[in-house]
């Protein structure tokens, strides 16, 4: 999840600098493109153990509700009872719903926020 966070923030501090004002810019070229190449092995490997973990626990991770059973165990028991909204977003990245959490909200309280 770090490595993530710190690729992302990477890429966008690096989107945002402009190399024309420095010396250092084949440098820095240089610099970005290890880092880029690094951060793409590295979630090679991690993915590829991730895998060979999953497979080996007859793809199922305890505790962890498959997609098709969120909605019978989740939501449908609260139906009725109070105002709920269900935001099913399968892309959103782990990192980034890290930080939006913990982004200050100013139109929810914490308590607000499902987690």
């Amino acid at each position: 999840m770090l490595v993530n966070t710190y690729h992302r923030h990477m890429e966008r501090r690096w989107h945002d600098f402009d190399t024309n004002l420095h010396d250092c810019r084949d440098s820095l070229d240089q610099l970005v493109t290890s880092a880029r190449s690094r951060y793409m092995k590295v979630g090679g490997d991690m993915a590829e153990a991730f895998v060979r973990s999953y497979q080996q626990a007859k793809f199922r991770l305890p505790g962890v509700l498959l997609q098709r059973e969120i909605f019978e165990r989740q939501v449908k028991p609260n139906l009725g009872d109070k105002k709920i909204a269900y935001i099913w977003v399968d892309t959103l990245r782990y990192e980034m719903a890290r930080e939006l959490v913990q982004t200050p909200n100013q139109s929810f309280g914490k308590r607000d926020v499902l987690r």
